[in-house]
């Protein structure tokens, strides 16, 4: 369809040529017309108002009492989001030009709370069991890169702070977990919030940070699976990782800034039980 061309473009620019790949994840475009998905659902496949607007695909215009519906995503990369099953949940969609948000994602349902799934895991969940090992990455692109390249037992947290419920999902799969965040404060405090999560529900948790200016997507896309796979070998605990990144940081040449180091390690040290 010559509308989809902006999305294939990007796609391909993004490294992405694989059809079977993009068809297996069911990657989609939505049109930048206002009611384009309304008028389809209606025409084509006789929705109601009621059901496409409680599916989270079209909203009602601010101000307004009638019914004023519009397209929740318009010029946008659409991922179906699926459960631990495959079934189809909801969506979110990634503008390729320079609209706001980037990621917009359906609301919530009563078939999807953003917190109690992990994109990816339908298709990793044989992978992570076999070895023992989920990969927890952040992006979608991340963990189709994965995929694509053949690590298979990868999830995604797609923007949101790793929940206990996401938690429970990988424990009954795994008791090991590696985290893959930027190196940046951001990613660095988002590490640390999904390290807690994780260890309160009794999995250990090593962290891998990639270098600077890499996230998985772009690292596997220009080294390839083996050096990632090496590199992933360097993966430390989280708690050894975070007490070396704090020594580096610190000021260890004064007593002040040595008692700063030990006061930042601390509440991270009492987090882990200890098993003597």
């Amino acid at each position: 369809n010559e509308c989809g061309r902006s999305a294939r473009d990007y796609l391909k620019s993004r490294g992405f040529y694989d059809e079977n790949l993009l068809s297996d994840y069911g990657i989609g475009w939505a049109t930048s017309g206002w009611k384009d998905t309304l008028t389809h659902l209606k025409n084509k496949e006789k929705c109601s108002d009621e059901n496409i607007l409680q599916a989270g695909l079209i909203k009602q215009k601010d101000g307004t009492t009638e019914r004023n519906f519009y397209d929740r995503f318009r010029g946008r990369i659409i991922f179906p989001l699926q459960d631990i099953h495959g079934n189809l949940i909801a969506f979110a969609g990634r503008s390729i030009g320079e609209g706001e948000p980037k990621y917009l994602n359906s609301p919530e349902t009563p078939l999807y709370i953003k917190g109690n799934h992990l994109f990816g895991l339908n298709r990793s969940r044989e992978a992570i069991r076999k070895q023992n090992r989920a990969l927890i990455m952040e992006g979608y692109f991340d963990q189709m890169r994965a995929h694509q390249f053949g690590i298979r037992n990868t999830v995604a947290t797609c923007g949101t702070a790793l929940t206990p419920a996401q938690a429970i999902l990988l424990k009954n799969q795994t008791s090991r977990t590696t985290l893959f965040f930027d190196s940046d404060s951001a990613g660095q405090a988002a590490a640390e919030r999904g390290f807690g999560v994780l260890l309160e529900h009794g999995l250990s948790v090593e962290i891998l940070y990639l270098p600077s200016g890499h996230d998985p997507d772009s690292f596997i896309q220009q080294f390839g699976s083996e050096i990632f796979l090496e590199k992933l070998k360097n993966a430390k605990p989280f708690v050894e990782s975070y007490i070396l990144s704090t020594i580096k940081s610190g000021d260890l040449s004064t007593p002040a800034g040595k008692l700063e180091v030990v006061n930042s390690t601390l509440p991270i040290l009492a987090r882990v039980k200890n098993s003597i």
